[in-house]
């Protein structure tokens, strides 16, 4: 971004960071009213726009908490499912629909023991419309950083390895949501997608956590890949070596995505993106297969796009998705001393 630019955006970032600035001080001198869970509430969120792989932290965490047996529920927006302005409850793998509830809330269910995810605009309402019977030991706030109206018992905040510093400012002059500053109000800071090629620009951003906060509980993560599977069977890479690969993404931030598969020494032909949350439908799949007719071409997406489009019965022997897991390079133990002892999980 050129200098003249950068001026000329900066007073709109003063005015975008004040305004935020006075909204999150409104909620933490009570001018405005925080609603209170029946339940401990971890929030997991971002300060930047874009994907800081908030989805699969929140499987691990979910998994985590299901193992020590506790019931865990997850409270989202849907954003862009049908019942994001109305609400809706998600409790039974088998009432999984990336339509009607949203294809990261379908996602978690599927990866949950006993899932159990709200999602809808109003979290607040409703939590306690669908809550009014059950009682959760757990409620984890999906996107919840600038979600002030609930009151969490811990604040996670993720950060993406891959964006560089000098978009480290509030939008319209950068990539953030609201001024760095506001990262003091965090618990836990988790720099996320941390691999060899960006491991110089995770350290100076934990550096600037640090002059931002001096004691702060900051963990590095990245993904590690599970492999590549077809209607839940894993498959060799060998297996799909016959024809050329088209990879499908409809995420934030699809290059994470394609790196991962040259580590499994997979070669993507072409690739095919859309935004984020896009919705698959019937013309999206008739140009795809006039595109890559089935007889030249398979297809890998995500796990998080595999969940709308392995609806087309025309792509079930084609269709390949790649699971992943989070793996954590620094900073395990302490959080999960910290976890364990604030909500005496031992």
């Amino acid at each position: 971004m050129s200098k003249v630019k950068m001026l000329l955006l900066y007073p709109l970032s003063e005015l975008w960071s004040f305004i935020y600035r006075l909204r999150r001080a409104f909620y933490t001198y009570d001018l405005l009213k925080r609603n209170i869970l029946k339940a401990p509430v971890i929030s997991i969120g971002n300060i930047s726009f874009g994907g800081t792989g908030k989805t699969p932290f929140t499987i691990w965490l979910t998994s985590y908490l299901e193992e020590k047996g506790k019931d865990v529920c997850v409270l989202t927006r849907g954003y862009k499912s049908s019942l994001e302005q109305t609400g809706g409850f998600l409790e039974s793998k088998e009432d999984i629909d990336p339509i009607k509830f949203g294809d990261e809330p379908s996602m978690i269910a599927f990866n949950m023991q006993r899932p159990s995810i709200i999602v809808g605009k109003n979290r607040s309402q409703n939590f306690k419309k669908y809550t009014a019977n059950k009682d959760f030991d757990f409620v984890i706030l999906d996107d919840g950083f600038q979600h002030l109206k609930i009151l969490r018992s811990l604040d996670i905040l993720m950060f993406d390895a891959n964006m560089s510093l000098d978009q480290y400012f509030t939008c319209p002059k950068g990539y953030l949501r609201e001024s760095f500053e506001t990262i003091k109000c965090a618990d836990v800071y988790i720099i996320n997608k941390v691999n060899e090629h960006n491991n110089e620009n995770s350290v100076l951003l934990e550096k600037k956590i640090r002059e931002t906060k001096s004691n702060a509980l900051i963990l590095k993560t990245n993904y590690v890949p599970v492999g590549l599977f077809n209607l839940n069977k894993k498959i060799e890479t060998t297996d799909i070596e016959s024809k050329k690969i088209v990879a499908i993404s409809a995420i934030a931030s699809p290059e994470s995505f394609y790196q991962t598969l040259y580590s499994l020494n997979i070669n993507i032909d072409e690739k095919s993106e859309y935004s984020d949350h896009f919705n698959f439908d019937d013309k999206f799949i008739d140009k795809l297969l006039k595109d890559y007719p089935l007889d030249q071409y398979h297809f890998i997406c995500t796990e998080k796009d595999y969940v709308k489009l392995s609806k087309f019965k025309q792509l079930e022997n084609s269709l390949f998705y790649l699971r992943i897991k989070l793996e954590f390079l620094s900073g395990q133990g302490q959080f999960l001393e910290l976890i364990n002892t604030r909500f005496s999980l031992e």
